[in-house]
């Protein structure tokens, strides 16, 4: 059942609103219609200047509540990341360099799903993936959607001291970058039985993955962790794999990023 506080949040909307003050201006401007000498085209104009006034701080107070509602949001996903930190078995939080070494890791992968910011580690493994599409592998890249935030979303959640428009500046060079990685690999996997997809998605995530399909509903994930503003090589790394006595979070991340691979927005790769 839903609960009051949650109906109220469902009727209160900018739309609801909007309604409501148009009509109490209407009726707000009905009295300057009633004024000697007050021409309908006058009162018209006043009720038109009235709502652009009313709407125009409604706008400004909803933007208010809605950077606040994207931090309180913010809030809540570092809550639970941290909550899933303190529930893993002690030993499974690996640090960047224990990490096993990616060609080992997808030696036996049919499929690699990549899930990240910017994937900006593909432009520096274009070898290995060409690799993995000689041998018909099937590469899929899930980055973030570099239209769908401004400089202060992205200044929020970079490592780097930088501030506003250096920050989304430095985010868009790593993304046309891996795209451009991409396109290249794209046009290698028409000479193979590989192939190469790409997606957008508009969140900005404060986890990455790596995600294996080797066949048979076998396979395993690196999971990157990437708590507020923390540095690349501090960042904690968990591995799963199908073979886990208990895959449990094997099955829940795997799932995971199959919706977000489902959710996401097709790219073409060439115009």
């Amino acid at each position: 059942m839903q609960s009051k506080e949650g109906a109220w949040k469902k009727f209160v909307t900018v739309e609801n609103i909007l309604l409501f003050i148009t009509v109490a201006v209407g009726l707000i401007s009905i009295p300057y219609r009633l004024l000697p000498g007050v021409t309908p085209a006058t009162a018209e104009t006043i009720l038109a200047v009235l709502i652009l006034l009313t709407t125009a701080q409604l706008a400004a107070k909803f933007s208010e509540i809605k950077q606040g509602e994207k931090w309180d949001e913010h809030e809540r996903t570092q809550q639970e990341i941290a909550q899933a930190i303190k529930d893993f078995p002690s030993g499974r939080l690996k640090r960047r360099r224990d990490i096993m070494p990616l060609d080992k890791f997808t030696e036996n992968a049919e499929g690699i799903l990549v899930i990240a910011r910017t994937a900006s580690k593909v432009s520096g493994l274009t070898n290995f993936f060409q690799k993995k599409l000689e041998r018909g592998c099937r590469l899929r890249f899930v980055v973030t959607n570099p239209e769908a935030y401004d400089h202060n979303d992205i200044e929020a959640v970079t490592p780097i001291p930088l501030t506003g428009k250096e920050a989304l500046d430095v985010f868009k060079a790593d993304l046309t970058s891996t795209l451009a990685n991409i396109r290249y690999l794209h046009e290698l996997a028409e000479k193979t039985s590989g192939k190469v997809e790409v997606r957008l998605v508009n969140y900005i995530s404060n986890l990455s993955f790596v995600v294996l399909d080797n066949g048979d509903g076998r396979g395993s994930i690196i999971v990157e962790l990437m708590p507020y503003k923390c540095q690349i090589l501090d960042r904690p790394y968990i591995e799963l794999s199908s073979h886990d006595p208990d895959t449990h979070w094997y099955d829940l991340f795997r799932d995971t990023c199959e919706d977000i691979w489902e959710h996401s927005t097709k790219m073409k790769i060439r115009e």
